[in-house]
Protein backbone atom coordinates (compact mmCIF):
# COMPACT_ATOMS: atom_id res chain seq x y z
CA UNK A 1 0.00 0.00 0.00
CA UNK A 2 2.72 2.52 0.94
CA UNK A 3 4.66 1.70 -2.23
CA UNK A 4 1.50 2.36 -4.20
CA UNK A 5 1.11 5.73 -2.46
CA UNK A 6 4.65 6.73 -3.44
CA UNK A 7 4.03 5.82 -7.07
CA UNK A 8 0.67 7.62 -7.05
CA UNK A 9 2.32 10.84 -5.84
CA UNK A 10 5.08 10.55 -8.47
CA UNK A 11 2.57 9.93 -11.29
CA UNK A 12 0.37 12.80 -10.10
CA UNK A 13 3.41 15.12 -10.02
CA UNK A 14 4.39 14.14 -13.54
CA UNK A 15 0.89 14.50 -15.05
CA UNK A 16 -0.28 17.58 -13.12
CA UNK A 17 2.88 19.72 -13.14
CA UNK A 18 4.82 18.50 -16.16
CA UNK A 19 1.70 18.18 -18.38
CA UNK A 20 3.47 16.20 -21.06
CA UNK A 21 6.81 18.09 -20.93
CA UNK A 22 9.92 15.95 -21.09
CA UNK A 23 12.14 15.71 -18.01
CA UNK A 24 15.81 16.14 -18.89
CA UNK A 25 18.75 15.12 -16.72
CA UNK A 26 20.31 16.23 -14.46
CA UNK A 27 17.25 16.31 -12.17
CA UNK A 28 17.38 17.37 -8.51
CA UNK A 29 14.77 16.30 -5.94
CA UNK A 30 14.19 19.06 -3.33
CA UNK A 31 11.93 19.54 -0.31
CA UNK A 32 11.26 17.49 2.80
CA UNK A 33 9.75 14.58 0.85
CA UNK A 34 13.18 13.97 -0.72
CA UNK A 35 14.09 12.23 2.56
CA UNK A 36 11.61 9.46 1.66
CA UNK A 37 13.48 6.59 0.00
CA UNK A 38 10.21 5.21 -1.42
CA UNK A 39 9.51 8.49 -3.20
CA UNK A 40 13.05 8.61 -4.60
CA UNK A 41 12.64 5.11 -6.06
CA UNK A 42 9.18 5.95 -7.43
CA UNK A 43 10.45 9.09 -9.18
CA UNK A 44 13.38 7.18 -10.66
CA UNK A 45 10.98 4.59 -12.11
CA UNK A 46 8.33 7.07 -13.31
CA UNK A 47 10.92 9.40 -14.87
CA UNK A 48 12.85 6.39 -16.31
CA UNK A 49 16.11 7.24 -14.52
CA UNK A 50 18.83 4.85 -13.42
CA UNK A 51 19.07 4.09 -9.72
CA UNK A 52 21.08 6.85 -8.01
CA UNK A 53 20.70 9.23 -10.98
CA UNK A 54 18.20 11.50 -9.18
CA UNK A 55 20.23 14.20 -7.36
CA UNK A 56 19.38 14.69 -3.66
CA UNK A 57 21.37 17.75 -2.43
CA UNK A 58 22.79 17.74 1.08
CA UNK A 59 20.48 20.58 2.15
CA UNK A 60 17.43 19.32 0.21
CA UNK A 61 14.91 20.48 2.83
CA UNK A 62 16.18 24.07 3.14
CA UNK A 63 17.09 24.90 -0.47
CA UNK A 64 14.50 27.70 -0.68
CA UNK A 65 15.95 29.55 2.30
CA UNK A 66 19.47 28.90 1.05
CA UNK A 67 18.56 30.36 -2.35
CA UNK A 68 17.04 33.47 -0.71
CA UNK A 69 20.25 34.01 1.27
CA UNK A 70 22.43 33.60 -1.84
CA UNK A 71 20.30 36.07 -3.85
CA UNK A 72 20.58 38.57 -1.00
CA UNK A 73 24.36 38.14 -1.01
CA UNK A 74 24.65 38.47 -4.78
CA UNK A 75 22.55 41.62 -4.86
CA UNK A 76 24.54 43.18 -2.05
CA UNK A 77 21.52 43.58 0.23
CA UNK A 78 22.12 44.87 3.73
CA UNK A 79 20.21 43.34 6.64
CA UNK A 80 18.79 45.78 9.17
CA UNK A 81 20.21 44.80 12.62
CA UNK A 82 16.72 45.46 14.05
CA UNK A 83 15.50 42.23 12.43
CA UNK A 84 17.19 40.28 15.22
CA UNK A 85 15.44 42.34 17.91
CA UNK A 86 12.34 40.29 18.73
CA UNK A 87 10.80 43.05 20.90
CA UNK A 88 11.02 45.52 18.01
CA UNK A 89 9.49 42.90 15.71
CA UNK A 90 6.54 42.43 18.08
CA UNK A 91 5.94 46.19 18.16
CA UNK A 92 6.10 46.32 14.35
CA UNK A 93 3.56 43.49 14.03
CA UNK A 94 1.23 45.23 16.48
CA UNK A 95 1.44 48.56 14.65
CA UNK A 96 1.19 47.11 11.15
CA UNK A 97 -1.31 44.28 11.53
CA UNK A 98 -1.90 42.75 8.09
CA UNK A 99 -5.39 42.99 6.65
CA UNK A 100 -7.49 39.85 7.02
CA UNK A 101 -10.23 39.31 4.42
CA UNK A 102 -13.49 38.48 6.16
CA UNK A 103 -17.00 37.17 5.45
CA UNK A 104 -20.46 37.71 7.01
CA UNK A 105 -21.04 36.37 10.52
CA UNK A 106 -22.79 32.99 10.81
CA UNK A 107 -24.73 33.96 13.94
CA UNK A 108 -28.47 34.22 13.55
CA UNK A 109 -28.68 31.52 10.87
CA UNK A 110 -31.05 28.69 11.68
CA UNK A 111 -30.08 25.19 12.73
CA UNK A 112 -32.96 22.74 12.50
CA UNK A 113 -33.10 18.99 12.72
CA UNK A 114 -35.82 16.73 11.39
CA UNK A 115 -35.85 13.11 12.54
CA UNK A 116 -37.62 10.23 10.82
CA UNK A 117 -38.81 8.63 14.00
CA UNK A 118 -38.07 8.55 17.68
CA UNK A 119 -36.09 5.54 18.88
CA UNK A 120 -38.43 2.90 20.33
CA UNK A 121 -36.49 0.41 22.41
CA UNK A 122 -38.18 -2.90 23.25
CA UNK A 123 -39.24 -3.17 26.87
CA UNK A 124 -38.24 -6.25 28.94
CA UNK A 125 -41.92 -7.31 28.98
CA UNK A 126 -41.99 -7.78 25.19
CA UNK A 127 -41.03 -11.45 24.92
CA UNK A 128 -42.97 -12.33 21.75
CA UNK A 129 -40.82 -12.65 18.59
CA UNK A 130 -40.73 -9.40 16.69
CA UNK A 131 -39.45 -8.89 13.16
CA UNK A 132 -36.67 -6.40 12.40
CA UNK A 133 -34.74 -5.28 9.33
CA UNK A 134 -31.04 -4.40 9.59
CA UNK A 135 -29.33 -1.72 7.52
CA UNK A 136 -25.52 -1.49 7.40
CA UNK A 137 -23.62 1.42 5.85
CA UNK A 138 -19.85 0.86 5.73
CA UNK A 139 -17.85 3.93 4.74
CA UNK A 140 -14.16 4.79 4.75
CA UNK A 141 -14.35 6.54 8.13
CA UNK A 142 -17.59 5.43 9.78
CA UNK A 143 -19.77 2.33 9.93
CA UNK A 144 -23.47 2.75 10.72
CA UNK A 145 -25.81 -0.04 11.78
CA UNK A 146 -29.58 0.47 12.17
CA UNK A 147 -32.44 -1.84 13.19
CA UNK A 148 -36.02 -0.93 12.22
CA UNK A 149 -39.25 -2.81 12.87
CA UNK A 150 -42.02 -3.70 10.42
CA UNK A 151 -43.67 -0.33 11.08
CA UNK A 152 -40.41 1.41 10.01
CA UNK A 153 -39.70 2.58 13.57
CA UNK A 154 -36.03 2.85 14.53
CA UNK A 155 -35.34 0.36 17.33
CA UNK A 156 -31.58 0.88 17.67
CA UNK A 157 -28.69 2.47 15.82
CA UNK A 158 -24.94 2.70 16.13
CA UNK A 159 -22.35 5.06 14.61
CA UNK A 160 -18.85 3.53 14.81
CA UNK A 161 -15.41 4.38 13.47
CA UNK A 162 -14.40 2.02 10.66
CA UNK A 163 -10.70 2.50 11.59
CA UNK A 164 -9.52 0.46 8.59
CA UNK A 165 -11.27 -2.69 9.93
CA UNK A 166 -14.78 -2.69 8.44
CA UNK A 167 -15.74 -6.22 9.49
CA UNK A 168 -14.68 -5.58 13.07
CA UNK A 169 -16.81 -2.42 13.12
CA UNK A 170 -19.80 -4.33 11.67
CA UNK A 171 -19.43 -7.11 14.26
CA UNK A 172 -19.26 -4.53 17.06
CA UNK A 173 -22.31 -2.67 15.74
CA UNK A 174 -24.40 -5.83 15.40
CA UNK A 175 -23.33 -7.02 18.85
CA UNK A 176 -24.36 -3.74 20.51
CA UNK A 177 -27.67 -3.55 18.64
CA UNK A 178 -28.39 -7.20 19.49
CA UNK A 179 -27.78 -6.49 23.17
CA UNK A 180 -30.03 -3.41 23.04
CA UNK A 181 -33.10 -4.93 21.35
CA UNK A 182 -32.80 -8.34 23.01
CA UNK A 183 -32.76 -11.98 21.89
CA UNK A 184 -36.52 -12.27 21.16
CA UNK A 185 -36.18 -10.59 17.78
CA UNK A 186 -36.26 -12.24 14.35
CA UNK A 187 -34.17 -10.66 11.62
CA UNK A 188 -36.37 -10.57 8.51
CA UNK A 189 -33.89 -8.92 6.15
CA UNK A 190 -30.48 -7.24 5.90
CA UNK A 191 -29.38 -4.54 3.45
CA UNK A 192 -25.89 -3.12 2.97
CA UNK A 193 -24.64 0.09 1.38
CA UNK A 194 -21.50 2.25 1.38
CA UNK A 195 -18.05 1.67 -0.08
CA UNK A 196 -17.71 -1.62 1.85
CA UNK A 197 -21.17 -2.95 0.92
CA UNK A 198 -20.04 -6.00 -1.07
CA UNK A 199 -17.56 -7.30 1.50
CA UNK A 200 -20.06 -6.68 4.32
CA UNK A 201 -22.92 -8.34 2.42
CA UNK A 202 -20.87 -11.50 1.97
CA UNK A 203 -19.89 -11.44 5.64
CA UNK A 204 -23.42 -11.02 7.11
CA UNK A 205 -25.35 -12.85 4.37
CA UNK A 206 -27.23 -9.76 3.23
CA UNK A 207 -30.41 -9.99 1.18
CA UNK A 208 -29.84 -6.70 -0.62
CA UNK A 209 -26.89 -4.56 -1.74
CA UNK A 210 -27.58 -0.95 -2.72
CA UNK A 211 -25.38 1.98 -3.76
CA UNK A 212 -25.14 5.02 -1.48
CA UNK A 213 -27.11 7.32 -3.81
CA UNK A 214 -30.18 5.05 -3.76
CA UNK A 215 -29.91 4.44 0.00
CA UNK A 216 -29.55 8.14 0.87
CA UNK A 217 -32.47 9.12 -1.36
CA UNK A 218 -34.76 6.32 -0.08
CA UNK A 219 -34.25 7.39 3.54
CA UNK A 220 -34.80 11.08 2.76
CA UNK A 221 -38.01 10.42 0.81
CA UNK A 222 -39.31 8.27 3.67
CA UNK A 223 -38.79 11.18 6.08
CA UNK A 224 -40.35 13.77 3.76
CA UNK A 225 -41.76 12.92 0.29
CA UNK A 226 -41.42 16.60 -0.71
CA UNK A 227 -37.60 16.69 -0.44
CA UNK A 228 -36.12 17.66 -3.82
CA UNK A 229 -32.39 18.08 -3.07
CA UNK A 230 -29.95 16.13 -0.92
CA UNK A 231 -26.52 17.37 0.15
CA UNK A 232 -24.49 14.56 1.72
CA UNK A 233 -21.03 15.10 3.19
CA UNK A 234 -19.29 12.17 4.82
CA UNK A 235 -15.77 11.38 5.94
CA UNK A 236 -14.15 11.33 2.49
CA UNK A 237 -17.09 11.42 0.07
CA UNK A 238 -19.52 14.17 -0.88
CA UNK A 239 -22.72 13.54 -2.83
CA UNK A 240 -25.43 15.66 -4.46
CA UNK A 241 -28.80 14.12 -5.34
CA UNK A 242 -31.65 15.84 -7.18
CA UNK A 243 -35.17 14.43 -6.79
CA UNK A 244 -38.43 15.04 -8.63
CA UNK A 245 -41.57 13.66 -6.95
CA UNK A 246 -39.59 10.92 -5.22
CA UNK A 247 -37.50 9.92 -8.26
CA UNK A 248 -33.72 10.47 -8.60
CA UNK A 249 -33.20 12.64 -11.69
CA UNK A 250 -29.57 13.69 -11.20
CA UNK A 251 -26.63 13.02 -8.90
CA UNK A 252 -22.93 13.77 -8.51
CA UNK A 253 -20.05 12.72 -6.26
CA UNK A 254 -16.72 14.36 -5.50
CA UNK A 255 -14.22 12.92 -7.96
CA UNK A 256 -10.85 14.32 -6.92
CA UNK A 257 -10.91 16.88 -4.10
CA UNK A 258 -11.68 15.84 -0.51
CA UNK A 259 -11.28 19.36 0.91
CA UNK A 260 -14.99 19.61 1.65
CA UNK A 261 -15.29 16.45 3.73
CA UNK A 262 -15.32 15.37 7.36
CA UNK A 263 -11.75 14.05 7.48
CA UNK A 264 -10.41 17.46 6.40
CA UNK A 265 -12.50 19.26 9.05
CA UNK A 266 -11.33 16.82 11.71
CA UNK A 267 -7.70 17.36 10.69
CA UNK A 268 -8.02 21.14 10.92
CA UNK A 269 -9.84 20.97 14.27
CA UNK A 270 -6.95 18.89 15.62
CA UNK A 271 -4.47 21.43 14.22
CA UNK A 272 -6.34 24.23 16.01
CA UNK A 273 -6.55 22.23 19.24
CA UNK A 274 -10.35 22.02 19.42
CA UNK A 275 -12.86 19.18 19.63
CA UNK A 276 -14.67 18.65 16.32
CA UNK A 277 -17.88 17.45 18.02
CA UNK A 278 -18.25 19.70 21.06
CA UNK A 279 -16.46 22.94 20.13
CA UNK A 280 -16.19 23.48 16.38
CA UNK A 281 -19.79 24.44 15.58
CA UNK A 282 -20.22 26.62 18.68
CA UNK A 283 -17.03 28.58 17.98
CA UNK A 284 -18.02 29.10 14.33
CA UNK A 285 -21.34 30.68 15.32
CA UNK A 286 -19.61 33.08 17.74
CA UNK A 287 -17.32 34.66 15.10
CA UNK A 288 -18.20 38.22 14.11
CA UNK A 289 -15.94 38.31 11.03
CA UNK A 290 -15.10 34.84 9.62
CA UNK A 291 -11.80 34.59 7.70
CA UNK A 292 -11.96 34.11 3.94
CA UNK A 293 -10.07 30.84 3.34
CA UNK A 294 -11.16 30.11 -0.23
CA UNK A 295 -12.60 26.88 -1.60
CA UNK A 296 -9.59 25.24 -3.22
CA UNK A 297 -8.00 21.88 -2.36
CA UNK A 298 -6.91 20.83 1.14
CA UNK A 299 -3.31 22.03 0.73
CA UNK A 300 -4.31 25.57 -0.28
CA UNK A 301 -7.08 25.81 2.33
CA UNK A 302 -4.56 24.74 4.95
CA UNK A 303 -2.05 27.32 3.66
CA UNK A 304 -4.72 30.04 3.87
CA UNK A 305 -5.52 28.94 7.42
CA UNK A 306 -1.86 29.16 8.48
CA UNK A 307 -1.45 32.51 6.67
CA UNK A 308 -4.43 33.97 8.58
CA UNK A 309 -3.07 32.57 11.84
CA UNK A 310 0.25 34.30 11.16
CA UNK A 311 -1.64 37.56 10.61
CA UNK A 312 -3.08 37.26 14.11
CA UNK A 313 -6.55 35.84 13.34
CA UNK A 314 -8.38 34.49 16.39
CA UNK A 315 -9.75 30.96 16.73
CA UNK A 316 -13.43 31.79 16.17
CA UNK A 317 -12.99 33.56 12.78
CA UNK A 318 -10.72 30.72 11.59
CA UNK A 319 -13.27 28.04 12.49
CA UNK A 320 -16.13 30.01 10.91
CA UNK A 321 -13.95 30.52 7.81
CA UNK A 322 -13.42 26.76 7.56
CA UNK A 323 -17.21 26.26 7.72
CA UNK A 324 -17.65 28.65 4.80
CA UNK A 325 -14.84 26.95 2.84
CA UNK A 326 -16.40 23.50 3.21
CA UNK A 327 -19.71 24.83 1.87
CA UNK A 328 -18.18 26.81 -1.01
CA UNK A 329 -15.96 23.89 -1.99
CA UNK A 330 -18.98 21.54 -2.01
CA UNK A 331 -21.20 23.91 -4.00
CA UNK A 332 -18.51 24.69 -6.60
CA UNK A 333 -16.95 21.26 -7.02
CA UNK A 334 -19.84 18.86 -6.40
CA UNK A 335 -23.07 20.75 -7.15
CA UNK A 336 -21.70 23.11 -9.83
CA UNK A 337 -24.46 24.46 -12.07
CA UNK A 338 -26.99 21.84 -11.00
CA UNK A 339 -30.41 22.71 -9.60
CA UNK A 340 -30.85 23.39 -5.88
CA UNK A 341 -34.51 22.96 -4.95
CA UNK A 342 -36.81 24.38 -2.31
CA UNK A 343 -36.47 21.60 0.27
CA UNK A 344 -32.85 20.66 0.87
CA UNK A 345 -31.84 17.82 3.19
CA UNK A 346 -28.28 17.87 4.57
CA UNK A 347 -27.09 14.35 5.44
CA UNK A 348 -23.89 12.60 6.50
CA UNK A 349 -21.63 13.04 9.52
CA UNK A 350 -20.72 16.68 8.71
CA UNK A 351 -24.43 17.63 9.01
CA UNK A 352 -24.03 17.47 12.81
CA UNK A 353 -21.65 20.47 12.59
CA UNK A 354 -23.69 23.62 13.32
CA UNK A 355 -21.05 25.86 11.72
CA UNK A 356 -21.33 24.11 8.35
CA UNK A 357 -25.15 24.06 8.52
CA UNK A 358 -25.18 27.82 9.27
CA UNK A 359 -22.76 28.45 6.37
CA UNK A 360 -25.06 26.56 3.97
CA UNK A 361 -28.03 28.64 5.17
CA UNK A 362 -26.08 31.88 4.73
CA UNK A 363 -24.61 31.10 1.30
CA UNK A 364 -27.84 29.67 -0.15
CA UNK A 365 -30.16 32.18 1.51
CA UNK A 366 -32.46 29.36 2.54
CA UNK A 367 -32.69 26.77 5.30
CA UNK A 368 -31.17 23.33 4.88
CA UNK A 369 -32.73 20.62 7.01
Amino acid sequence: IVTGLCYAVARNFKSTLAKGKKFQSPIAFLGGVAANAGMVRAFEDILELNQGELIIPKHYATMGALGAALISMEQGGKIDPAIWDLDSLKVLLTQQKPEIKTLHSLSGTGYSEKRATTVHNLSPQQTLPRGVYIGIDVGSLSTNVVAIDEDKQVLARRYLKTAGKPLEAVKQGLKEIGEEIGPEVRVLGVGTTGSGRYLTAQFVGADLIKNEITAQATAAIHIDPEVDTIFEIGGQDSKYISLDRGIIVDFEMNKVCAAGTGSFLEEQAERLGIDIVDQFGTLALLAESPCRLGDRCTVFMESDLVANQSKGADLQPLVAGLSYSIVQNYLHRVVGERRIGKKVFFQGGVASNQGVVAAFNKVLGQEVI
